[in-house]
């Protein structure tokens, strides 16, 4: 027993001593952190038993998708780490940890991330940049089981991020399950959080995460999928390419090698809010019919990849209800419905710029009317869906 104390003893006093002198190791952000295996943690049984001993680790992403990790719209493999190429892609996991909770972060320009603790929304967004790929998600969380999401605010053509590993004291617990019910969102800048924080379009000024696919799925409780970028048309617009160029990739049109979209899991509805930029570019991509025959055929391969039973809901309103894109978009659906397209629907939303007045661009919502068009949509398919 003397041996013992006097063992424990020499151990604390060392590791003061350390601390005294400076010594105590704390992360590097311009080094990548050294993995270790997550397997060889205790974990939690019984919450009655006595504290677990907790362990400073470093666990790779990509290697415990199918254990610990739980990724959020479409990712894939990319350098070695997680792609998070689309807005609002990311990962979710449980831990039994304390402390401070770090991402080893492979990023091509400014980006954010938003980071969610237990289900609430942490109140600063987390800033990452090319020349410091470690970054601190969280800080003094409090001993005991948390469920921690990291969420990708940027879309890519101003930044993609890999997600390489997270380094943490404590240990990981089973990986969360999906969600109930699943939505998939293809949409163009007001999908994706443009300008949402006012100021013009950049990473520090866009947040998906704000916009109302994310904030949607978020009050409906289910897991979501958003494809497109701002700027994006369904048949035509400034880009080189379009929506039904972009549809079925897991990533960034502009990367090499970007896998194809399985379309494994089918979602209970789709959200479409395409057609303005196809109007303000090329006027209906030169002709009204061309853009309804671009409306038919992309109902068409979402009816070929999903089958009939799964809703279509097309937005509009947004901008202006009585617009030759509107009436262009409606007179193709109503023609699929006409044709036994029974489960394709209409969602009028309040109109949504932040006029230029007020500090917006006159193109684009704000934060408040993000909310507002989120909720107004969250509404829609919780009727829908019953």
């Amino acid at each position: 027993m003397k041996k013992s104390l006097f063992s424990g003893f020499l151990a604390l006093s060392l590791i003061l001593a350390l601390g005294a002198c400076g010594m105590i190791p704390t992360p590097d952000p311009t080094e990548p952190p050294k993995l270790t295996d997550p397997t060889a943690s205790q974990k939690p049984t019984d919450p009655t038993d006595p504290p677990v001993e907790l362990v400073d680790q470093t666990v790779s992403i990509l290697e415990n998708t199918s254990t610990a990790f739980r990724t959020l719209g479409r990712t894939y493999e990319r350098n070695g780490g997680l792609a998070c190429d689309y807005s609002c892609t990311g990962i979710e996991f449980k831990a039994l940890c304390e402390g401070d909770i770090y991402l080893h972060i492979e990023a091509t320009a400014q980006a954010y991330l938003t980071v969610y603790i237990d289900g609430e929304r942490s109140e600063d967004r987390v800033s990452i940049v090319p020349e410091t790929p470690l970054v601190r998600i969280a800080s003094d969380v409090e001993y005991g089981e948390h469920t921690i999401m990291i969420v990708n605010q940027t879309q890519f053509p101003l930044a993609t991020m890999v997600m390489h590993s997270i380094m943490l004291t404590g240990n990981l617990m089973d990986k969360p399950a999906d969600r109930e019910l699943f939505i998939e969102f293809y949409g163009d800048s007001i999908l994706h959080g443009s300008n949402i924080y006012k100021g013009g379009t950049s990473a520090a000024t866009s947040d998906a995460t704000c916009a109302f696919g994310w904030v949607a799925a978020q009050q409906l409780g289910t897991d979501c999928s958003l494809i497109g970028r701002g700027g994006l048309g369904l048949v035509k617009s400034k880009l080189s390419y379009n929506m039904l160029d972009i549809y079925d990739l897991c990533g960034s049109i502009s990367l090499k090698n970007v896998p194809k979209y399985d379309f494994a899991r089918q979602p209970d509805a789709v959200v479409i809010l395409l057609g303005t930029n196809d109007y303000l570019n090329g006027g209906l991509s030169s002709t009204p019919e061309v853009y309804s025959a671009g409306v038919e055929d992309f109902i068409g391969i979402l009816r070929e990849k999903y089958g009939a039973e799964v809703p279509i809901v097309w937005i509009y309103g947004h901008r202006n209800d009585g617009s030759d894109f509107w009436e262009a978009t409606k007179e193709a659906l109503d023609g699929l419905k006409a044709a036994g397209g029974d489960n394709i629907h209409y969602c009028h939303v309040s109109e949504a710029y932040c006029p230029k007045s007020e500090g917006g661009d006159g193109l684009h919502p704000d934060k408040k009317r993000a909310e507002i068009m989120g909720q107004e949509v969250a509404d829609f398919l919780e009727d829908l869906l019953k």
